[in-house]
This record gives structure tokens, sequence and C-alpha cells, in this order.
């Protein structure tokens, strides 16, 4: 599910548009696409995004098979079993797990250092400095709850405080702290339920960037879109790996743009072997498809006849859905377009023919 879901061009949806709507893409196309939770009366009271979601790919067989019965809330307890709501009868049981959750306390701790407010606020900074010490020489790392990974999110805040434990960088005022600390509680009270951890729940993306920009690390992407589209691609359309924040500021790494471009190849090899041969028959699958592509690109382009310009189109589109290099495609759009619409009704402006080109490229990527 993050290799699938975290993804900037999601994020930039889930940030523009409201969290139900950007929930009800989620469940809609992503998980009831996979598993009918209406079906087997699963749908949860909140939506995706406003609660802790439970991912379990053995949970469909074991309530199919009927391993796992599905019941409602427990009216009362007897002697030996349970009634539960909508029930009459006893079902007799052997063992009662209480999954009561627990309470966030730090007994080694003095009450003043992490303080906590009656609305559930736990008053760390970034989720980890606390604004009431003079000297900051007390950190907690991974104390958060993302909607994703929680080992990268630890990483990118050890490297922060490596750079604040040596010197190289300052935190800001107490008030400034205090500050960020109450807008994001009262951010979080907006979309999830009231509870004690709302303070400490973040998304995955903009917190890593987030905690990045504080040191540096941060990808910029406005500089490695003109520089590196191919990288830009990857980190806009695909999974967000962590090598990312690898790509500049303090301890970088010169494989980590191979490690992210490499990402899909990676996730495959286990499950798939590699078999050179193969691959060495796909190019020539590849070249003999890109010689048809190119001969009918030919002839749609001298064509004179519309309709038959339109029916060869229809032929090319397929293929040009199939592309996988972002850029192939903005530049193949870019080309095509004044063929297909006259200067008169497609707007004889540059600006608006590359943003029409950008469009249909991303589009066709999605």
């Amino acid at each position: 599910m993050d290799y699938s879901l975290l993804r900037r061009y999601i994020t930039f949806f889930q940030d523009i548009l409201p969290i139900s709507m950007s929930s009800k893409f989620i469940e809609t196309f992503y998980l009831n696409n996979k598993f009918n939770h209406d079906l087997y009366n699963l749908r949860p009271q909140y939506h995706v995004l406003c609660k802790d979601p439970s991912i379990n790919d053995a949970l469909p067989s074991k309530l199919i098979s009927k391993s796992v019965l599905l019941k409602k809330d427990i009216k009362y307890f007897t002697e030996n079993g349970v009634v539960f709501e909508g029930e009459n009868s006893v079902t007799e049981i052997d063992t009662v797990i209480m999954a009561t959750g627990y309470e966030w306390k730090f007994p080694f701790l003095g009450d003043d250092i992490i303080t906590t407010e009656n609305d559930g606020r736990i008053n760390l900074y970034k989720c980890m400095w606390s604004p009431n010490l003079k000297h900051q020489t007390l950190v907690v790392i991974g104390f958060v709850l993302p909607f994703g990974p929680g080992f990268p999110l630890g990483e990118i805040q050890c490297r922060w405080v490596a750079q604040i434990f040596s010197g190289k960088m300052k935190l800001p005022s107490k008030d400034v702290m205090m500050d960020e600390i109450v807008k994001r509680h009262e951010v979080n009270m907006k979309r999830y339920r009231p509870g004690d951890k709302m303070s400490i729940r973040v998304d995955y993306i903009p917190y890593m960037d987030d905690i990045a920009s504080q040191f540096g690390a941060k990808p910029n992407l406005l500089k490695i879109l003109i520089t590196d589209p191919k990288l830009f691609k990857a980190l806009v359309l695909g999974p967000s790996l962590s090598y990312q924040y690898r790509l500049q500021g303090p301890h970088k790494w010169d494989g980590a743009r191979k490690a992210i471009l490499d990402a899909n190849e990676r996730v495959k090899a286990p499950l798939n072997g590699t078999d050179s041969k193969r691959k060495k028959n796909l190019r020539w699958s590849f070249l003999v498809k890109y010689v048809i592509n190119l001969l009918l690109l030919s002839l749609w382009i001298s064509w004179k006849d519309s309709s038959m310009k339109y029916y060869i189109a229809a032929m090319l589109l397929p293929q040009y859905m199939s592309l996988k290099s972002f850029f192939l495609k903005y530049v193949i759009a870019t080309l095509m377009l004044p063929f297909l619409f006259s200067w008169n009704e497609f707007m004889p402006n540059f600006i608006f023919t590359h943003l029409a080109s950008l469009i249909l490229a991303a589009m066709s990527s999605l």
C-alpha cells in the first residue's frame, strides 16, 4: 500500500482537495477495487485518511472460508460466553483479548519536560523537541504516527538532530515552536477523531519534506525538472522513496539517483528472477514496435484525409499510453498537437501549447 499510494502527485491532490474527497478517491479506486468492504459489511465509520487503517491481505480469504467470523459489538458477557448485539443466543468462547490500546506516559522524565493539554495536545515541536527546555539536549525520536513507514521518519529526524547537536544549526525560539505545535494540533483536530494521538499524526511525504527542509536535504524538484526529467518523473509519479533525501544536503549519497530509478526492478526481481535472454527478446520486440509506430506516425502526418488521420491516431493512442517516459510523452504531444488542431482553433500561444502537452502527458501517465 505504501509503495502504491505514497506518491507526490497523490499528495498534491490531497493538499488541494478536502480530506473527505481524497479519502473517497482512495477508497473507491484503490481499496474497494481489491476488496469490497461493503459486501462484507466492513466499511468503517471513519474515512481512510481520518483514522489508522488496518491492512491485512489474509482477512478476505479468512472471511470467505469462515475461518474468521464477523460479529457486532458485545452486548454482555455470560458465565462461559458472550451475547453480541442483534443476537439472543450465547456464543461460547475460550479467550477474550482486550485490545484497549494504551496511553502516552514518560515516567522517566519530569512532568514539566513534555507537557500535555486537556484537549490531547502534546507539546513537542515537530513531534520531537520540547519547547520547555532551556538547553535543547533532549529529543524524542520516532514519536509519530505516520500514514506510511515509520523507520524513514526516524532516520530523517536523526539526521536533523545530528545537525543541531553538532552546533551547525539552531532551533527557533520557544514562542515560534509553541505556535507551530498549536497550529499542527488544530489542523489535526479538524481531520481526526478526538484522542490523545492527534498531535503526533503526520502525513508521510509532507512530514519528510518538512524535516528534510530544516537541514537542506529536501530535493529541489524545479531544478530536477530542468536538469533531470527522468528523475523528476520518478520522484513525482513514482513511489516516494527515502533515497530522495540523499540527493542533496549533508551526507548525500551518489547512488541515490540510481536507487530511485531502479526501485521497480528491485521489487520485481525476487518475484520473476532475472533472465538476460528474456530481456534481449524484449529489446527486439520494443524495436519492432517503435519502427511500426514511426511508420504509422509518418502516415498520420503526411495523410491529407482527416478521417483516415483520426483512424491512424486511434491506432497510435494505445502505444502512446504505454510509453514509460513522461518526457517522451510530452515531446510527442507537443509535436502532434499542431497537426491535430489548427492554430486558430488551438489558440496560437506558446504557454498554452506546452501546458496542454504537459496535461496530456501527465494524464496518460496516471
